[in-house]
């Protein structure tokens, strides 16, 4: 191992010691294996790849020049660059560069010798070709590494190379994961630019480059869709200066920088292009750059609005004069992140919305908020997932479109911002983890984060500002009570004063709620009780937050009626970070508004949202502590049986037709929701998913798997699948636990299902499998055919045909004993399928028109739909095209109706190609756009590249 590599790895080591981490935190961060890093602490390893380097070294803030370079990379995407541990090696001349752009476009698989003599001399090769290519052979392995280029006798040469080897592969893949804005950040310009006559024997070079357009332009379309113009902006300038004659490039990019605001740059685009055109080409603008340019003159592109997020600010804030400088001071020097720590109720918040709304006009884009109830004393913090999904339907992405994997909100959020001008307040953040994916890429926005901690990983790793907020001092506290309650009353009873100043220790918080009592008391008399040793004054005299805290909360929680304050107690002990009314009903009965707001009044809850309350985490601590066993009781059986009851009456609105057996009725008083339509349905569930969540993770037998098992549909349908396996590794949790074999089955179903549904069939089919056998044993025929049905789609998609029928059939008979028409209708369709797959189509279509005649009978629009589907592909395969349009058109008309995005596109695929059969390329190209519209909104990138090509046989 180097010098330079050795220095590292013992820089490396002292880095993870100091921030406490071990080496499989440190791995897990970084997302390399511990093996990984123990050997390059150990200085086991000769050259570990620059890639694990770098994500090592970000974790701890070694970045740039202190990370080294190591191993051979190549790079094809833009001029032919080799690297070897970091530094640029020569190739050789153009016929060995040539050679190794071949190997590398063609990276993993074998190039004969003859198609490299074909591709270097074409139709005149010389007598020495062969020792020629030798040669050249011999000198690129030693540039790059004898294990790099494998020589095959007899058949040719393979280039060996992983995706932090060749910038292809890693575009590939994560082109495949749907993250365009990474893809295109490994183009460095026209592929092989230095090699242009190369560039033209070489389907492979070509197609690239297409590839590069299509996802330029799909990146472009998401953000645009979304509303983030400026962010589409950088990156479709960058492509057309490569392709300035695109006119699709520039049609985007048109609509893109009318959306910021640049209608006369826009307009300046297209007369350049339109002339260009003409003299170049001889046409004129086609349809798509027409349409943009009389958007654009029609002002018909409404630039993305502003977001305004943020909390009120807090009445009477004064002091902290220091912290507002040390702000502004961070802000004009080009910090992007604020870290602002302190211990509980310090005011941590108060300056940051203070200064927030103060410098609201440095941010004409808007302002975001959340609170990650890192300290909740009641929830566990706010998931980073969840977070990020209410950052992107707040920036408009809707909700089919949010990716399923945090690494993609991530990155979709990211370029969402990368143009615009906000601040994004984090409120009560955990630790830096909480907080990392939420940051903007661009110094362009700006970042507060408020802490118990210091968050030194923040400031180490990502160069945030380090401010911490320490009690008020005599003088500002004083000054907070002058502001609010007057100078004059307070130079009436000045040695009261005092004593309040004294005792609430300069808590920002504590002074609040003292002040809101002094609307209705003396202050003597508020001294009077903030002294008296039944308040337990002695804490206060301890001088720990939570001891100041604990004094004035009893003194306001006695002046509550007793109704109020019996629901202040208990709404410490109510599931999810706030609460709704209707929720708070069922606690409290039909009088729960008025009690509300007499709460709101004496600053105990917050109403932060019209009708959802919350408390701080110090106040939701303090009334806990005072919640006596029956009350806990009451608001917990309440409030649980209140979320399962309305989540199985929205689940049911939403066609949910495997719903779990819940015996018993909702408690009297319960107050379920019961939504009228689906949209009401959808509203509701998403409002209380936070809320859900808390009651799982409860952990309370039987609601902790009927309660996921509820939400399935919604997770499914709005793509929440990371959230449906978190519910659902808490529900097996809690079966192994107490034994519940019930709940373990449905658990490995639903397991099986979403893994399935990712692509992960090695995974998900074991769990599908225990499930048969559990549920055999405990006889839940019911089970046992969910189990069964989930096994034969996950077969299905495995292209097993068989063994999907032989699933099919076995749920279809349990279903039909169970007499559950909706599903045995669904299991008619798939035992059809299969056997049209299977080459026996008129069985097939015998078993589908069956499915069909049950769905229509039962009004089971989901299955008439996906039947309709089977029938339209049987009779698309089958050359009956006029028949399979109007199926597939129906089909995809119910799927619309029904919001069932992922199932429409493809169907609008399949109808795009049945039109197209029958001669009706009209039908054909909208139905094509439509799908492509979809599976872009759904990160689908590979079946979107299959339309993109068959719209483009259309022209």
């Amino acid at each position: 191992m180097d010098h330079e590599l050795a220095s590292f790895s013992a820089e490396l080591g002292a880095r993870r010691k100091r921030a406490g981490l071990t080496q499989k935190q440190l791995a897990d961060q970084a997302g390399v294996s511990v093996r990984t890093v123990r050997a390059i602490e150990c200085g086991q390893v000769r050259r570990p790849h620059t890639s694990s380097l770098r994500m090592l070294g970000s974790v701890l803030g070694l970045e740039g020049s202190d990370v080294p370079s190591t191993g051979c990379q190549v790079e094809v995407l833009g001029p032919l660059v080799v690297r070897r541990d970091g530094q640029v090696v020569q190739a050789g001349g153009v016929k060995q560069r040539s050679l190794l752009a071949v190997l590398a476009l063609r990276c993993n698989d074998i190039v004969s010798q003859a198609e490299i003599i074909d591709v270097l001399w074409g139709d005149s090769p010389p007598a020495t070709c062969r020792e020629l290519l030798y040669g050249y052979i011999s000198r690129l392995r030693k540039a790059l590494g004898a294990e790099r280029i494998e020589a095959r006798s007899g058949s040719g040469y393979r280039l060996v190379a992983d995706i932090h080897e060749l910038d292809v592969l890693r575009f590939d893949a994560l082109v495949a994961a749907g993250d365009w804005e990474a893809a295109l950040r490994c183009w460095r310009g026209a592929v092989l630019a230095d090699l242009p006559d190369l560039v033209r024997k070489l389907p492979r070079a070509l197609t690239l480059t297409e590839q590069r357009l299509a996802t330029g332009i799909a990146h472009a379309d998401a953000l645009i869709a979304a509303g983030a113009h400026g962010g589409a902006v950088p990156g479709l300038r960058a492509l057309v200066a490569d392709e300035p004659l695109h006119e699709e490039l520039c049609a985007r990019l048109m609509v893109a920088l009318a959306g910021c605001g640049q209608q006369g740059a826009a307009l300046e685009l297209y007369e350049s292009l339109r002339n260009r055109l003409s003299t170049e080409l001889g046409v004129s603008p086609g349809a798509s750059l027409r349409q943009a340019h009389l958007r654009v003159l029609r002002q018909e592109i409404p630039a993305a609005g502003a977001l305004r997020q943020l909390p009120a600010p807090p009445p009477g804030f004064t002091g902290r004069a220091s912290q507002l400088a040390a702000l502004d001071h961070a802000r004009d020097a080009g910090t992007m992140i604020a870290a602002i720590g302190g211990a509980g109720g310090t005011g941590k918040t108060w300056l940051a919305l203070t200064w927030a709304h103060q410098n609201s006009a440095r941010f004409p884009d808007g302002q975001l908020y959340v609170n990650l109830r890192g300290y909740d004393p009641a929830s566990p913090p706010l998931p980073v997932e969840t977070a990020l999904h209410g950052f992107l339907r707040a920036l408009g992405v809707d909700p089919t479109a949010v990716p399923p994997d945090i690494d993609g909100m991530a990155a979709l959020y990211r370029s969402l911002l990368a143009e615009r001008n906000v601040l994004v307040l984090l409120d009560n953040a955990r630790d830096a983890d909480h907080v990392t994916p939420l940051l903007p890429s661009s110094t362009a926005s700006a970042v507060l984060v408020t802490s118990r901690s210091g968050l030194p990983e923040l400031v180490a790793t990502h160069g945030a500002w380090p401010i911490t907020l320490d009690p008020l001092n005599g003088s500002e506290a004083r000054d907070l009570l002058a502001y609010r309650l007057s100078a004059p009353r307070l130079a009436a009873e000045p040695d009261a004063a005092a004593a309040v100043v004294h005792w609430c220790s300069g808590l920002p918080l504590a002074l609040g709620i003292v002040i809101a009592r002094a609307t209705r008391a003396s202050l003597t008399e508020l001294a009077a009780e903030l002294s008296s040793a039944h308040t337990r004054l002695s804490a206060l005299d301890a001088g720990a937050p939570s001891a100041n805290l604990r004094v004035v909360l009893d003194i306001s929680h006695a002046a509550l009626s007793s109704a109020a304050a019996r629901l202040f107690r208990q709404l410490s002990i109510t599931p999810g970070p706030d609460i709704g009314t209707r929720a708070a009903i069922a606690v409290a009965g039909p009088g729960a508004p008025v009690l509300l707001r007499e709460l709101a009044d004496a600053h105990l809850v917050d109403e932060h949202m019209p009708d959802r309350y919350r408390m701080h985490d110090l106040v939701r601590l303090y009334a806990a502590e005072k919640c006596g066993e029956a009350e806990r009781d009451s608001a917990l059986g309440q409030t649980v049986e209140h979320y399962l009851h309305s989540a199985l009456a929205c689940a049911e609105v939403m066609g949910h037709h495997r719903l779990p057996s819940v015996d018993q009725l909702p408690a009297p008083g319960s107050n379920p929701y019961r939504p009228g339509d689906m949209t009401a349905a959808l509203a509701w569930t998403e409002a209380e998913h936070a809320a859900l969540t808390a009651v799982v993770d409860l952990q309370l037998p039987g609601v902790s798997w009927q309660l996921p098992k509820a939400l399935a549909v919604y997770h499914w349908r709005y793509g929440r699948l990371r959230d449906h396996l978190a519910m659902w590794t808490t529900a097996r949790e809690v079966a192994e636990r107490i034994g519940d074999v019930t709940a373990l089955v449905q658990a490995d179903i639903s397991f099986g299902d979403s893994h399935a549904t990712l692509g992960d069939f090695p995974t998900a089919l074991p769990y599908l499998e225990r499930a048969v056998a559990l549920a055999a044993q405990l006889g839940d025929l019911a089970a046992e055919a969910d189990a069964h049905n989930s096994l034969a789609w996950a077969w299905e998609g495995r292209r097993n045909h068989r063994k999907a029928l032989d699933h099919a059939r076995a749920a279809l008979t349990g279903y039909q004993a169970l007499g559950k028409p909706h599903l045995e209708a669904d299991m008619l369709n798939c035992v059809g399928w299969c056997l049209i797959r299977l080459g026996r189509r008129d069985e097939g279509r015998a078993w589908c028109d069956k499915a069909l005649a049950l769905c229509e009978e039962h009004g089971h629009r989901d299955g008439i739909a996906h039947t309709l589907r089977s029938l339209g592909e049987l009779e698309l395969e089958t050359g009956r095209y006029r028949e399979a349009v109007r199926r597939l058109q129906i089909a995809s008309d119910l799927l619309a109706l029904l919001q069932h995005g992922f199932a429409q596109a493809g169907v609008l695929a399949r109808l795009g190609e049945a039109a197209h059969a029958l001669g009706r390329d009209d039908l054909a190209r909208s139905s094509w756009e439509r799908a492509l519209g979809l599976y872009r909104a759904q990160h689908r990138e590979v079946p979107a590249t299959r339309v993109l090509s068959q719209l483009a046989s259309l022209d």
